[in-house]
């Protein structure tokens, strides 16, 4: 019966186009998700280095900054937790510092 291996062949066929959708269906989802990472870390070093402009305290620009944070995430349906959001914010500090360090500038 050659017509039911050409059915067998085109059901093989077709589940593995269906599993090559998925797949492409996961890396694109998987992309989207990486640039909504991506958007809030640089979200979260916007809101830093906006808020080292002003003359607030330490405690308060880092307030500012988790509820700045947090209402952008849920905007764009990123579920983030209070702490998240601070390692988010304390690492956007941490980079800034890294960069406004002054290194020495050494001859020789």
């Amino acid at each position: 019966s050659g017509e039911s291996n050409g059915e067998a062949e085109g059901t093989r066929i077709h589940k593995r186009r269906a599993r090559a959708r998925g797949a492409v269906g996961k890396l694109i989802a998987q992309k989207a998700n990486n640039q909504k990472l991506t958007n809030l870390i640089d979200r979260a070093n916007i809101i830093v280095l906006a808020l080292e402009q002003t003359q607030d305290p330490a405690y308060r620009k880092k307030r500012v900054a988790l509820e700045k944070l947090t209402i952008y995430a849920k905007e764009v349906g990123i579920n983030l937790t209070v702490d998240q959001a601070s390692d988010y914010i304390e690492h956007a500090v941490a980079v800034m510092n890294k960069l406004n360090k002054k290194e020495p500038v050494t001859h020789g």
